[in-house]
């Protein structure tokens, strides 16, 4: 019920507090070689989408530029969504961005519980227990979310691909 009255955007901000979500950068994370995938070439990548990275570079302002390319991996998302790889590595990263969620909320009740209602002592084991806790599903979550962006450019990559190498009736 607590991870249901966080919104998205609030657990997005826990996540990934500067530039936001993988996909309001993964064009230009790509594109300058910050990201790779060993199920794409970057040749393949820039193959595929060269005329929208073009107009990306082209936007000036930063906040434009991410809301754009969160829009072009979105449209990408939509004719992807049903794969099953899409869709597992979308319930990882779901998963694991509301057991980050969660995690906080275990540590304001486990205070509230020491402090406010006085019905266990404090201690620094559970605390630390707890921060551990957050650092590792942090990581896992981001980890899941660029999986997630990155599994739906290789399966559009990986599709195109397959269409060119299928013969044609005039091959056949």
């Amino acid at each position: 019920i607590c991870d249901s009255c966080i919104s998205s955007k609030i657990k997005e901000f826990i996540l990934f507090p500067i530039n936001g979500l993988p996909a309001r950068t993964i064009f230009s994370r790509i594109n300058n070689g910050e990201v790779t995938d060993d199920r794409f070439t970057k040749e393949d990548f820039l193959n595929k989408y060269q005329p929208t990275i073009n107009s990306i570079l082209a936007i000036n302002d930063e906040d434009k530029k991410r809301n754009k390319q969160n829009s072009e991996w979105y449209k990408i998302h939509e004719s992807k969504k049903q794969e099953k790889a899409v869709e597992s590595s979308h319930r990882d990263f779901l998963l694991n961005r509301d057991l980050n969620t969660m995690t906080i909320f275990i540590f304001i009740f486990y205070l509230l519980v020491c402090f406010v209602l006085k019905l266990i002592s404090f201690s620094w084991v559970f605390i630390i227990f707890t921060a551990v806790e957050f650092i590792l599903t942090w990581i896992a979550a981001r980890n899941k979310a660029m999986r997630y962006v990155l599994t739906v450019f290789a399966k559009d990559i990986s599709a195109k691909e397959q269409v060119d190498q299928q013969p044609t009736e005039q091959q056949s």
